[in-house]
């Protein structure tokens, strides 16, 4: 069995990217801690977007990804950079 680390990342960054596009995962502005942007993998110093994917309402768990604001108005304009 071949296992595909790449492969799982790029459907992600893909999904997420569409789901920017649609309007349909919750995202908010915040100050950088010490975080890389998922899209492009480089460290973000200032002001950052987290994406917040509710994964199970009923139980409330989420998943969260950390975008420079670049990024994601990429992703809202341009599918393919991404």
């Amino acid at each position: 069995m071949k296992l595909e680390t790449g492969s799982s990342y790029e459907k992600k960054k893909e999904e997420l990217a569409d789901r920017i596009r649609v309007g349909d995962i919750n995202s908010l502005e915040a100050q950088a801690e010490n975080h890389a942007c998922y899209f492009c993998r480089k460290h973000i110093d200032d002001k950052m977007i987290v994406l917040i994917d509710v994964q199970d309402k009923k139980n409330e768990t989420e998943e969260r990804y950390f975008l420079h604001r670049s990024c994601y108005e990429d992703a809202k304009v341009f599918p393919f950079l991404n």
